[in-house]
């Protein structure tokens, strides 16, 4: 089996852990929770850790699935002088520490939370949300490049391109994540949704050998 099958796999690897790690958190209290809230949030949740431990397991495998992804890009860069590749590995890698930045602050919430008073239970809830926020927003760069070299140079099939330039739209559902509370700032879903299904597509193109430089 070659490295971009099994790239293909760790993204489909990636989506099922992050399914599973989002399932696992259940419904946690919106951005704008008072810290009482968020603490027996975290407490409560019996598969709280586990759910973190799986987002976390889940972004590491973004990195071979990313490297494996990129090689018809890299190679169409080498050719044409271009740089698709470099924004979409570099996206990726970037929203990956992001989301396991995310998941080790909401564990720190989850291991700590009766040492932490109000204001920090705040502040590490607050921050998890941005970090992930960041995360998803970064799907906007690394799924625009993906569709404007795929449609304009057909190294993927050429739906492909169009469900790229749709997930770098959804990425856009996480700006009210920096700016806005409560339900607003739950519009991110949409764009996590997108990113799931963006990997997903990809990472199968990946296994059944769809996706050739040119």
């Amino acid at each position: 089996m070659g490295f971009r099958k099994v790239a293909g796999l760790a993204g489909i690897g990636f989506v099922v852990l992050l399914v599973g790690s989002f399932l696992m958190y259940g419904s946690p209290p919106s951005t704008a929770a008072k810290p009482d809230e968020i603490a027996k949030y975290v407490a409560d949740t019996d598969s709280f850790l586990l759910g973190g431990l799986a987002g976390i397991l889940g972004a590491a495998l973004m990195i071979p699935w990313v490297a494996g992804f990129v090689i018809p890009f890299a190679e169409s860069d080498r050719a044409r002088g271009e740089g698709f590749a470099l924004m979409i590995a570099g996206s990726t890698l970037v929203a990956c520490a992001a989301i396991g930045t995310a998941l080790a602050l909401l564990a720190t919430l989850g291991l700590r939370t009766e040492e932490l008073d109000g204001p920090t239970v705040r502040v590490l809830w607050d921050a998890s949300n941005v970090a992930y926020s960041f995360s998803i927003l970064l799907v906007v760069p690394a799924a625009g490049a993906t569709a404007l070299a795929v449609l304009k140079h057909g190294l993927m099939p050429r739906w492909f391109g169009y469900l790229s330039g749709v997930a770098a739209l959804l990425g856009l559902s996480a700006i009210p994540g920096f700016v806005a509370t409560g339900d607003a700032a739950m519009l991110l879903l949409f764009g996590f949704v997108g990113m799931l299904v963006w990997v997903l597509a990809s990472s199968v193109l990946m296994v059944r050998g769809g996706a050739v430089a040119k």
